[in-house]
């Protein structure tokens, strides 16, 4: 009950300081998990903060308290894709792939995250994968990355040229 009460608490207080002091929210993170290690919450708010701010390794370790924190869903959907996106942005996208293939397998149509694994795709050299994911997403809901990347491939077969 301590632990339920507390993390209410603090998750009312981060959304206070985060409207307040945006640019310490980090600071503020790790001196409350200093306190209350236990708050899953905010590891979670911690590693995507971290990732913002491409602080890959705190952002990989947050995400992993998360998951070791909790069995609420929401949260562990968050907190692994904060950890496939700190693969795919640290040069280890073969193991960010199967982490995108399981959050896509629960959640079929979230489009961003089909583009983090046609990213990771592309970034393992496998543009034939990387292709048909993009062209799986109505063009209007790609981001401009996506888009350029879409192109570029189907320019790519066009003129018969290889994936460098």
């Amino acid at each position: 009950m301590y632990r339920l009460v507390i993390s209410k608490l603090l998750n009312l207080e981060y959304r206070i300081f985060k409207k307040e002091k945006s640019e310490f929210i980090n600071s503020y993170l790790r001196l409350r998990l200093k306190k209350y290690p236990f708050w899953a919450h905010g590891h979670l708010l911690l590693a995507q903060e971290s990732y913002l701010n491409n602080d890959l390794q705190l952002a990989y370790g947050s995400a992993h308290a998360v998951m070791k924190l909790t069995k609420e869903e929401s949260y562990l959907k968050l907190a692994k894709h904060v950890l496939a996106r700190c693969y795919l942005g640290s040069g280890a996208e073969k193991r960010a792939i199967p982490l995108f293939e399981e959050l896509l397998a629960k959640d079929p149509s979230n489009t961003f995250m089909k583009e983090d694994l046609a990213a990771a795709y592309y970034a393992c050299e496998e543009p034939a994968k990387c292709r048909e994911i993009l062209e799986s997403i109505e063009y209007d809901k790609l981001t401009q990355a996506g888009k350029s990347v879409l192109l570029s491939l189907q320019r790519q077969e066009g003129e018969g040229q290889t994936f460098h």
